[in-house]
């Protein structure tokens, strides 16, 4: 055990001071050896737009040329109209309008496109660069490191009289978290919560006067007739159902409704709300022992309407199993979470009934519990049938028929009722359970 500390204490400290840094999606520029790598041939390159800001400056192959009856448009093809649609798909505007938009680059529009090229000796470090001097090369533009720019980087001015329209990638998306979706979130968490809290608050005074009164009961009186189950709680856990207990894709064009159009904004909306529910399953099923009888008020045994009967579990070993450490502390680890989880004790809320001489009491394991005036307590009816053969014979010829009455009021029938649910709440019950 103690030769095992040091060893996690070096890897965590090795977690805490090992750095790393990402290789993928970068493309070496020398082998391992220190030597460059060599050049390889790209075919079927793609061309950027070339922009200007007034046609006559594209380069003549790269000049527009329209039929009579068309007009070269600002999405860089010949349309019969320029419509504001057609207008707003702008190569030049980069995706972007509004505000979004560089003033350099709202008066831009673009020349004809260059047809896909290949390049010869493409230099996988340095792409940007080789597929702008090849494309200038077949557009025929001269020395065009001073007067070509790059949209975002060199605008129009100067000797620059066009910039190649390689668009940076558009900012991430993300929320403010003031969105009416998120407002809507909070508020119904938010309503959940302050129910529940003002309900405990409730709760607690409510139940003050019965915790109270329950604590200074008399513990000496004579019980001796009366016979409890081993464990299980009564005095300490009636239940009264009060008034106040009864409370048990985007389009063409548009945007997402919630993830602005992002697919990366939408997975992570996903994650948090999948996250939110998972931790109220989990608070669920925590206090799932518990969640019945929560929204009930706690009451004295004689007023209640529910009584909830806590039996303790006991796990049953045939055989002392001989353990190691490890399964001695995975065993003691499991205790305590069953013990932290109320899984030790098996709940059983059981509701109070009258018999017809008004007498209250609950059936638990098919025994009936009456509630008895002198000690204020339920617990299951015994009648003396004697100790000697002599009183045995006594009873020979019967019980009187008022007799009869009386013990089936305070022990219930000879008959063990098993109810078998529905098919409908079987399933549902496998599914809750």
């Amino acid at each position: 055990m103690f030769g095992l500390l040091p060893r996690v204490v070096a890897v965590l400290a090795l977690l805490v001071t090992a750095s790393a840094f990402q290789l993928w999606h970068d493309v070496n520029r020398y082998d391992a050896h220190g030597n460059e790598c060599l050049y390889r041939e790209k075919s079927d390159v793609v061309c950027s737009r070339l922009c200007v800001t007034d046609l006559s400056s594209c380069p003549t192959s790269l000049q527009p040329s329209c039929p009579d009856n068309q007009l070269f448009c600002a999405d860089g093809e010949c349309h019969d109209e320029c419509t504001d649609d057609i207008q707003a798909q702008n190569p030049c505007h980069c995706s972007r309008s509004g505000s979004k938009l560089p003033s350099e680059a709202q008066n831009l529009v673009p020349c004809l496109t260059i047809p896909n090229v290949t390049i010869q000796q493409f230099h996988a470090w340095n792409s940007e660069e080789d597929i702008r001097i090849a494309c200038g090369a077949e557009a025929n533009i001269t020395d065009q490191s001073k007067t070509v720019g790059v949209w975002d980087k060199n605008w129009i001015g100067g000797d620059i009289e066009a910039v190649w329209a390689e668009c940076p990638a558009a900012p991430t998306p993300n929320y403010k978290y003031n969105e009416s979706y998120w407002i809507a979130t909070y508020a119904v968490n938010g309503a959940l919560a302050l129910l529940i809290l003002v309900w405990s608050v409730y709760k607690g005074f409510a139940e003050q006067s019965v915790r109270a009164a329950t604590l200074n009961k008399t513990s000496g009186a004579d019980n001796k007739h009366l016979d409890s189950p081993g464990s299980a709680v009564y005095d300490q856990n009636r239940d009264k159902a009060d008034y106040y207990g009864s409370l048990p894709g985007k389009y063409s064009g548009k945007l997402y409704s919630l993830a602005y159009g992002s697919d990366n904004l939408e997975l992570a909306t996903f994650l948090i709300l999948w996250g939110i529910s998972f931790i109220i399953l989990i608070v669920l099923y925590v206090l799932k022992p518990h969640l019945r009888n929560y929204f009930r008020l706690l009451a004295l045994p004689s007023k209640g309407k529910y009584v909830c009967v806590v039996r303790p579990l006991h796990e049953v070993k045939v055989i002392e199993e001989n353990t190691n450490w490890l399964q001695h502390y995975i065993n003691v680890f499991t205790g305590w979470l069953q013990v932290s989880l109320s899984r030790d004790k098996e709940y059983t809320t059981c509701p109070i009934e009258k018999t017809s001489e008004g007498r209250i009491y609950f059936t638990y394991q098919c025994t009936r519990y009456v509630f008895d005036e002198q000690t204020q307590q339920y617990a299951p009816y015994e009648f003396d049938l004697g100790t000697s053969h002599r009183r045995l014979i006594q009873q020979a010829d019967g019980l009187s028929g008022a007799e009869v009455a009386y013990r089936l009021e305070l022990v219930g029938p000879n008959f063990i009722e098993v109810k078998v649910p529905s098919i409908p709440a079987a399933f549902a019950r496998e599914f809750v359970s």
